[in-house]
């Protein structure tokens, strides 16, 4: 089979929000390179969501008529106002979590007054409100920064583009029971990659079956990706220990 690969859609939050951390540029932008990583490594054909490739994040809306998504509506009101089995509160933390309408708020092109989704003299404003932090998050801000979440997704296409091992190579799961850590490799003949991730906040030591693969450790000329840099990629290895949101692409 060739699998659908993707975390983000229309009707699902944004993943940097749901799964990863949106509470300061730098844990957003590398937990968006982890699970973008994560996805794009993987045997089958990635999507990328309307601004997936730049780390946009959910809405955070915390009023109800910030929302357009009759779903989440009507959901609040038999809930909250007639059945009474759950708190506004607590269903608003719900919506801002998981509400479908995070990821439907207007592409972030630029820092202007509409994110450039609509002209910023525009007589009527979108449909949803703009996400407040285009003004930091925007492709006009990420277009010539290698460093950004942009940048990352590039380099990222263009090894699935040059790669056949990324592109069409077996995938095999490795350390299936760490809490952690998700580790992979692809293999085409005699050529096979390790794909490692840490998916959480905090760091994580290596997993055994790993640690086995890598032997002594690594040199920079193997590693082929990093969500830090290559030199920080080859000291995590080598002290066998991920830092928090560290993924490595490694040549074996």
């Amino acid at each position: 089979g060739w699998a659908s690969l993707f975390f983000c859609n229309h009707d699902q939050p944004r993943v940097v929000s749901r799964w990863g951390n949106d509470s300061d540029r730098e844990s957003r932008e590398l937990s968006a390179k982890a699970f973008g990583m994560l996805l794009h490594m993987h045997r089958g054909t990635p999507y990328i969501y309307e601004g997936e490739e730049l780390g946009m994040t959910n809405a955070h809306f915390t009023s109800l008529d910030q929302y357009r998504d009759l779903e989440a509506i009507n959901a609040y009101r038999q809930r909250v106002e007639e059945a009474r089995c759950q708190s506004s509160e607590s269903m608003m933390a719900a919506l801002a979590l998981i509400g479908r309408d995070n990821a439907r708020t207007p592409m972030q092109w630029d820092a202007s007054r509409y994110a450039g989704f609509t002209p910023a003299d525009a007589a009527t404003e979108p449909w949803i409100g703009v996400n407040p932090n285009h003004v930091e998050i925007n492709a006009a801000e990420e277009f010539d920064d290698p460093d950004s979440v942009y940048g990352f997704y590039k380099k990222l296409i263009a090894m699935r583009h040059d790669s056949a091992t990324v592109a069409t190579g077996e995938w095999n799961l490795l350390a299936a029971d760490d809490e952690q850590v998700y580790a992979f490799t692809r293999t085409n003949g005699d050529d096979t990659i390790l794909v490692v991730v840490n998916l959480t906040d905090r760091s994580a030591g290596l997993p055994g079956e790993v640690a086995e693969l890598l032997g002594d450790g690594v040199a920079e000329s193997q590693i082929l990706l990093s969500t830090y840099d290559v030199a920080h990629g080859v000291k995590s290895i080598a002290r066998g220990e991920l830092a928090r949101w560290e993924g490595v692409v490694i040549q074996l």
